[in-house]
């Protein structure tokens, strides 16, 4: 099984189009303990899948056509959520107005009309 994931179903065919999505990280083509090593990103896997089991010479899939993309919608898997950085936060303050401008919060009661006055 290529995915921890128990709903998902992955099939591997032995020649055409082989897609691996975002959840596999396991090589389903590795017999016995090779095939327990655990990717840590399915790009990881897709390249050793290529390297190994295809393009190598005198590799066991010579037939399979590796797909670069996945089928699965993102919606199919959980998003991590965007953390902002400090300089993205520091920008948006930066650049926020004041929604209401208060007269009131502003005085001239100290200000003078005579220059020598100071």
């Amino acid at each position: 099984m290529p995915c921890t994931q128990m709903d998902h179903t992955h099939i591997w065919p032995e020649s055409g189009p082989l897609t691996i999505e975002r959840c596999e990280t396991f090589c389903q083509y590795c017999p016995g303990a090779e095939g327990k090593h655990k990717f840590k990103f399915a790009w990881f896997l897709r390249r050793h899948v290529h390297d190994v089991h295809i393009a190598k010479p005198g590799a066991d899939h010579l037939f399979v056509q590796l797909k670069k993309q996945w089928t699965r919608s993102p919606a199919d898997e959980k998003k991590p959520a965007i953390k902002s950085s400090a300089k993205q936060r520091a920008a948006k303050k930066r650049n926020a107005t004041p929604d209401s401008y208060n007269s009131e919060d502003f005085t001239t009661e100290h200000l003078t009309t005579d220059p020598m006055l100071g």
